[in-house]
């Protein structure tokens, strides 16, 4: 009896010293489990980062420098002089793109349009997008086909330069629309292409003046008042956008003219909006990737089963 009491005790310390031992036993593998799933997240949100930052980071292949040349606003060529061209519209196709703005306007109204916000730029317009396709059609064909090479042979355009994000109004004088005050336009070059004949208005026309770039004249050259006389149906000024110029007042009928504005490889110069957009965007995305990795991380060595851990006293 009294040997068991003696070996009872012992036996009960035993077996209570192995389930803490077994307890933990267990602890221990749960840690280590915990750490290599850690460890895997760990590595599962670097490779993501990785990938993302490479795809942040990739450039598109746009071509070298010399593919792509910027046309600065600076460049002499956007104030080339105006110059009349005869016959480049024919005469029906001019009638009818001028019929289809006059419908269209006739079930939505002429739009007014003032550039800068200023009601010295008042005109009343329609723009070519809104006319059925025929019509734009016939815009596009001419000026393709006609109107760009004129432009390229007076302004010194040359061939491997493109023209980018076109615009077209059919724009009317008369009817009590005062003329347009000096302005320049809003982009690199310009042309007015008559779109009914003289003889159904009096006035109208185009003055320019300021500063010009001319071949024949040698470069520079300044304009004083330089009136241009309205052209016959399907006559076509070309000239530089930056080219101050206004509009002579209608004293009587209605003149219609087909406006067109263009940029030159506008898309190879440095544009902020596009700059901010594109950095910006790439920087979020680095940003993101260094927080995966960071917080990654941060989950493993908090998880980790440290040394320290595995060696506690059973008592």
């Amino acid at each position: 009896i009294h040997a068991h009491r003696d070996t009872a005790p012992r036996t009960r310390d035993a077996v209570a010293t192995r389930g803490v031992a077994m307890g933990m036993d267990a602890r221990d593998g749960a840690r280590r489990a915990r750490g290599d799933g850690g460890a895997r997240a760990v590595l599962a949100r670097v490779m993501v980062a990785c990938a993302v930052a490479c795809v942040a980071c990739a450039q598109p292949a746009l071509g070298t420098q010399s593919e792509c040349e910027c046309v600065h606003w600076s460049d002499p060529r956007l104030i080339c002089a105006p110059h009349a061209y005869e016959d480049v519209l024919d005469a029906s196709a001019a009638r009818r793109v001028r019929d289809a703005a006059v419908t269209y306007a006739q079930k939505h109204g002429w739009k007014e349009h003032r550039a800068n916000g200023e009601d010295d730029f008042e005109t009343q317009a329609v723009s070519v997008s809104d006319l059925p396709e025929d019509a734009r059609r016939e815009v596009m064909g001419v000026y393709e086909n006609k109107i760009i090479p004129l432009m390229r042979e007076q302004c010194v355009i040359d061939g491997h330069l493109k023209f980018e994000e076109e615009e077209f109004f059919v724009v009317k004088y008369g009817g009590g629309v005062k003329s347009v005050a000096s302005h320049k336009d809003g982009k690199h070059l310009s042309f007015i292409a008559s779109l009914n004949n003289v003889t159904e208005y009096v006035g109208g026309g185009n003055v320019f003046k300021g500063l010009t770039f001319s071949v024949p004249h040698g470069g520079v050259h300044h304009l004083s008042d330089h009136e241009m006389k309205p052209l016959a149906v399907g006559g076509v000024v070309v000239h530089g956008a930056n080219v101050e110029h206004s509009s002579v007042d209608v004293h009587s009928g209605e003149r219609y003219v087909l406006v067109g504005m263009a940029y030159v490889n506008k898309s190879c110069c440095f544009d902020v909006s596009r700059f901010m957009n594109k950095w910006v965007t790439r920087l979020l995305i680095l940003v993101f990737a260094l927080v995966s990795v960071m917080s990654g991380a941060t989950e493993w060595l908090r998880k980790k089963p440290w040394r320290g851990e595995q060696h506690q006293k059973v008592w």
